[in-house]
């Protein structure tokens, strides 16, 4: 199917993840009383929020590469983020949607706290766009604590580890330095024992 291109719009977001578990808005019942073109259209001609959630100030393509799919493309110099959200008719003229979102990769627990913060706000922006109302920044900032605390305990854990693996760095580099040993001082013994024969030994040859 043709892909509709909506336009591109400078907007923005933070970094790092995978792909977010979806947030669905409906269940058995229709979320939203509209067809999926209404979905579309209105996502396609809503503001991005410049310098908010959830995409900050990165560069936005937003598209329709099919009829119950509308994506966001969220480029810029340290983050890309690539959302959709995903339409499923329910009766004549009514909808779910599904929302997930996929980031560039970064490891361990502050990346996934980032990752589940994104889905958060993008879950809100799709809804409050189809439900017609505000952003409801109370609601994302309640929800990301949570995300925030979930993570904490494996955060802590990676930041111990990396505190003890910089202690232990610091001390072979101090003990190296009491031992008259530094990198520097290797690279100037090793020069002073290099072999360079002089005229009379090649003479011999």
């Amino acid at each position: 199917m043709r892909e509709w291109v909506f336009g591109i719009i400078l907007v923005g977001a933070a970094a790092a993840g995978v792909y977010f578990v979806p947030f669905r808005a409906g269940g058995g019942d229709a979320a939203y009383a509209m067809s999926m073109g209404d979905a579309r259209k209105l996502l396609g001609a809503a503001d991005l929020r410049r310098g908010q959630e959830p995409f900050g100030k990165l560069d936005v393509l937003v598209t329709s590469p099919s009829e119950d799919v509308v994506r966001y493309e969220a480029k810029g110099s340290f983050a890309a983020l690539d959302c959709r959200a995903k339409f499923d008719p329910v009766g004549d003229n009514g909808i779910n949607v599904t929302t997930s979102c996929k980031r560039n990769a970064m490891d361990g627990a502050s990346a996934k706290a980032i990752t589940d913060m994104t889905d958060i706000a993008f879950a809100e922006y799709v809804a409050s766009v189809l439900g017609q109302r505000p952003f409801n920044e109370g609601l994302v900032q309640a929800q990301t604590m949570g995300a925030v605390v979930k993570q904490m305990p494996a955060m802590q854990h990676e930041a111990l580890k990396m505190q003890r693996e910089m202690a232990d760095l610091e001390a072979r580099e101090a003990a190296r330095s009491a031992s008259g040993h530094s990198d520097a001082d290797w690279g100037a013994d090793h020069q002073a024992y290099d072999y360079a024969p002089d005229a009379s030994e090649d003479g011999g040859w």
